[in-house]
């Protein structure tokens, strides 16, 4: 079971689309923002996106007793975070709790998702979800880009390290 981030990330740019406080357009509304986009960050500051979700980070580590068992236990964070805009008659503390209240309920609303979506289809990108071991928290650096607060959330998958490729190698097997 190989996960690769480019299936899951147009996965999520699709229920960014459809979801009804995203509402991602490439061209009127950029909410969402692929894996290491300067690009699309910048987008986003410079439209104002209120509501934004972003493939925020990809890691992952080696798991397993010995090399013949070894498989990856890879993990990607999404970013879910709505702008904070002060009003003159509502408090701003008020302000930024309902912008974590929202941005909770969109990350939420995609775990929703997540599970009917793998409940129905498990070989797609979902495949290697292990979503009863998913962890969200605080984005540590709020306001995030333009009065944006919210949430990270962390997926875990687990995976299996390509096969040895002789072809990749010179100088012998």
């Amino acid at each position: 079971m190989e996960y690769y981030i480019n299936d899951f990330q147009q996965y999520i740019k699709q229920l960014c689309i459809q979801h009804v406080d995203v509402l991602h357009n490439d061209n009127t509304n950029v909410a969402f923002v692929h894996f290491q986009s300067n690009d699309g960050l910048n987008q986003v500051a410079n439209q104002g996106a209120n509501t934004i979700v972003i493939i925020n980070r990809f890691y992952g580590k080696a798991i397993g007793e010995t090399a013949d068992d070894m498989d990856m236990q890879q993990f990607v964070q999404i970013r879910f975070a709505v702008a904070a805009i002060p009003d003159p008659v509502i408090n701003y503390t008020d302000v930024i709790t309902a912008a974590l209240d929202k941005a909770f309920t969109i990350m939420m609303d995609f775990i929703s998702k997540f599970r009917q979506d793998q409940y129905e289809n498990d070989c797609g990108p979902l495949r290697g979800l292990n979503l009863p071991s998913c962890s969200w928290a605080e984005i540590p650096e709020q306001p995030f880009l333009l009065q944006h607060h919210g949430w990270d959330l962390t997926l875990p998958y687990k995976s299996a390290f390509p096969d040895y490729n002789a072809d990749k190698w010179t100088g012998g097997a």
